[in-house]
């Protein structure tokens, strides 16, 4: 099992877009007071994979697709309540939908659609290689969905990361194998578009390597400066 992060929300005043630009250890807050630690950091999250490729349902994703997904919970993101979600193959969360499944990333903010997850939003063809899954923990705490083994469409090269989201509003990033150098050219980030216009973004455009690195965004904890998952 996973624990779940304790995380209190809240929000921030109005603050630009918080745009990284290049790859970081932590950042934010953005406007809505989101802020984001990889495993790097000292007080950041704990690496913890979670393979659920042999447990959970294979979405059974072609080139271009997309599948909406139905919670077992609600959870806050910036000023919506979410109890589903869209999965794109192309590396992307759409918050409750998605309109296209997007093969070309963007950086952000993306004016087309206001409410995104993008843990490696790029050009990724399941119909070459691999597929994506999703998983329900029994405790009804948390979510997982995986993209495993999915190359890239110009690139021979796989991609395996995860999004694992809580119900308290963590939301977690991991990477397990990035094998192409097309992942250079990924998007990383959350955002909101509808009200405030803010977010955390990243383009993928350094020589850091993000294999096993983890990212963790969560609204201001006021009540704890580390956040962490942990095996139990």
């Amino acid at each position: 099992m996973v624990s779940s992060p304790q995380l209190s929300s809240s929000s921030s005043e109005d603050t630009p877009f918080e745009d990284v630009g290049s790859l970081m250890r932590s950042g934010g807050p953005d406007g809505f007071g989101y802020v984001f630690k990889d495993s790097d950091e000292p007080d950041g999250p704990s690496f913890n994979w979670i393979e659920i490729s042999d447990v959970g349902t294979a979405l059974n994703m072609m080139d271009e697709s997309r599948r909406k997904l139905e919670l077992p919970f609600s959870f806050t993101f910036y000023d919506l309540i979410v109890d589903s979600i869209t999965v794109s193959s192309n590396g992307i969360i759409g918050i409750p939908s998605l309109s296209s499944a997007y093969y070309s990333n963007s950086s952000l903010p993306y004016s087309s659609e206001p409410y995104i997850i993008c843990p490696l939003w790029d050009d990724l063809n399941p119909s070459a290689n691999g597929d994506a899954y999703w998983y329900q923990d029994p405790s009804g705490e948390f979510v997982v969905i995986e993209w495993k083994e999915v190359p890239h469409y110009y690139s021979k090269g796989s991609f395996t990361f995860e999004v694992v989201i809580y119900r308290d509003g963590g939301i977690l990033f991991q990477y397990l194998e990035l094998d192409s150098l097309e992942v250079l050219s990924a998007t990383v980030g959350i955002q909101e578009m509808k009200g405030r216009i803010t977010g955390i973004s990243n383009i993928l455009t350094t020589n850091t390597p993000i294999c096993m690195i983890l990212w963790l965004f969560c609204s201001i904890c006021r009540r704890r400066s580390t956040m962490s998952v942990s095996s139990k």
